[in-house]
């Protein structure tokens, strides 16, 4: 009995043993393979420093993957962008204008149409004169109104050639033809198809006939190409200088009415450099920044200037050159990947 007792206090036991050797065996895998995990998680790092400067190692695969893109940057002539300051027009301040011609020249041709009437009634009344068929009171009454008339139609006249006048002095000759003609842009731009934006120019500038297109640059960083319209012949009161014109298509709602802008008006001279994609530029702390291969598969973070921007990038002269390869799609992940070290994995 004592026999059996003590045989199955020592299955018991062995069983509890082996229970328990499993935990732990199981505890200390898990535990390996977090061990492993973090381990891999640190060998994905593709830094060094070299000479005070971090490189960011990236192979062919791994640039294939992420959709990493390169570009081989080579010379270009851009224009140089005089750097002004203007905002969106509302629309409703050229359809203000617009509805008073369109008054006025119909107070207009409604003058003339009754002139006509009365001139026309009074050379009838003449000839029924002549044959005594009616009195000289009548004749009189018939060119008192064809006076009255005529004087209405000259009122007329001057309200629309003043209006006429008024028009074109603010608006230069291009969009006052809009007007006059009931140009179809005038819809388009009620409908926000297009808008109008005023730029302030110094009156000093010798270069004004030489304007043809712009950079809007909004409130967003978005750069819309834009034409040149024309000048306004009254000095702008915000800018306190000649007002320009331009008219840039409006996608998706970039260009807002009221929106204050930055101009870059490329007035024709020209300067050397490199032309650098807008795609290829990262921004940190406010800055813009590239990433370009200083060695085969080493790439490094360089500053360059936007104040020369272009219709299809940023004309860059100084820190880079003809030859260099930057990366020109994807450079965030660098920018990521360089400052990975920098971010703390929570437990």
């Amino acid at each position: 009995m004592r026999r059996k007792i003590l045989t199955r206090t020592i299955i018991t036991i062995s069983i509890g043993l082996f229970i328990a050797c499993l935990v732990v065996i199981k505890t200390t895998h898990g535990y390996s393979d977090k061990v492993e995990d973090e381990e891999g998680v640190k060998s994905e790092n593709r830094t060094f420093v070299r000479d005070g400067i971090t490189y960011v190692i990236l192979d062919s695969v791994t640039m294939s993957r992420n959709g990493i893109e390169l570009t081989r940057l080579s010379a270009r002539m851009g224009r140089v962008a005089l750097v002004l300051y203007g905002s969106v027009i509302v629309p409703e301040s050229i359809l203000n204008d617009a509805s008073d011609f369109s008054s006025a020249r119909g107070a207009y041709e409604s003058a003339t149409s009754r002139r006509a009437v009365s001139e026309k009634e009074l050379q009838r009344l003449k000839t029924l004169n002549e044959n005594k068929s009616v009195s000289d009171k009548v004749l009189e009454e018939a060119n008192s109104q064809y006076v009255l008339d005529k004087n209405g139609e000259a009122t007329a006249l001057r309200n629309l050639e003043l209006i006429k006048a008024r028009i074109v002095l603010k608006w230069g000759d291009r969009i006052s033809n809009w007007i006059f003609k009931n140009d179809s842009i005038l819809s388009r731009l009620i409908k926000g198809e297009f808008e109008l934006i005023e730029v302030g120019v110094p009156m000093t500038d010798t270069l004004i006939k030489k304007y043809q297109t712009a950079l809007i640059t909004t409130p967003s960083g978005s750069n819309i190409k834009a034409r040149f319209l024309g000048f306004s012949g009254v000095a702008d009161p915000v800018f306190q200088g000649r007002a320009l014109f331009f008219l840039a298509r409006s996608l998706n709602q970039e260009l807002v009415p009221g929106m204050n802008v930055v101009a870059h008006v490329f007035s024709g001279s020209a300067r050397a450099g490199v032309l650098v994609p807008k795609s290829a530029i990262v921004w940190y702390k406010s800055l813009p920044w590239v990433y370009y291969e200083k060695a085969p598969g080493e790439f490094s973070r360089v500053m360059i200037s936007t104040e020369l921007p272009q219709f299809d990038g940023y004309l860059v002269t100084g820190t880079l050159k003809s030859g260099d390869v930057i990366i020109s799609k994807g450079a965030q992940l660098l920018l990521s990947e360089e400052f990975k070290s920098q971010i703390k994995v929570e437990d």
